[in-house]
C-alpha cells in the first residue's frame, strides 16, 4: 500500500488532481486502519524507493507488455512488474545447522538402478 501511495503521490503531471488525493486519502485511511490492528511502526513514507522521473504510463506499458508475453493476464502480476525494478531483497544470514549435520546424508549411486534398468526389455 505504501508502494502504491508513493507512485499516486508522484504523478506524470506534477501536479495531484481530484482523484488522485481521494486516492492518498483512502489509502492514508487503509494504512490507519490497518495500522490500529497491528502496528509495524512504518509510516506512508516508508515504502521502497521508486523512480519519481520515470513516467508512470510507460512503466505500465512496458509491464503489460512483459506480463503479456509470459503469457500471464493477472492484474497482480502486471503490478508486480511495475516495481519490480525497484525492489530489493536483504540478504539473508547463512545459518549454523549445527544439531542438524546428524541427518547429513551421502548422494545415493543410481548406477545400480542403470544395471536395472539394462535388463527390462520393452
Amino acid at each position: 500500500m505504501r508502494a502504491a501511495r508513493a507512485l499516486i503521490a508522484h504523478p506524470d503531471s506534477g501536479e495531484l488532481h481530484d482523484q488522485e488525493k481521494n486516492a492518498l486519502a483512502e489509502i492514508d485511511a487503509a494504512i490507519a486502519e490497518l495500522k490500529s490492528v497491528a502496528d509495524d511502526g512504518k509510516g506512508v513514507d516508508d515504502h521502497p524507493g521508486i523512480d519519481t522521473h520515470a513516467r508512470w504510463i510507460p512503466r505500465l506499458n512496458k509491464a503489460v507488455e512483459q506480463a503479456v508475453a509470459l503469457g500471464c493476464t493477472d492484474a497482480a502480476a502486471v503490478r508486480h512488474l511495475v516495481v519490480a525494478g525497484e525492489l530489493a531483497h536483504r540478504e539473508q544470514p547463512l545459518r549454523k545447522i549445527g544439531s542438524l549435520e546428524c541427518y547429513e546424508r551421502s548422494l545415493p549411486v543410481l548406477s545400480d538402478y542403470d544395471q536395472l534398468l539394462e535388463t527390462v526389455t520393452p
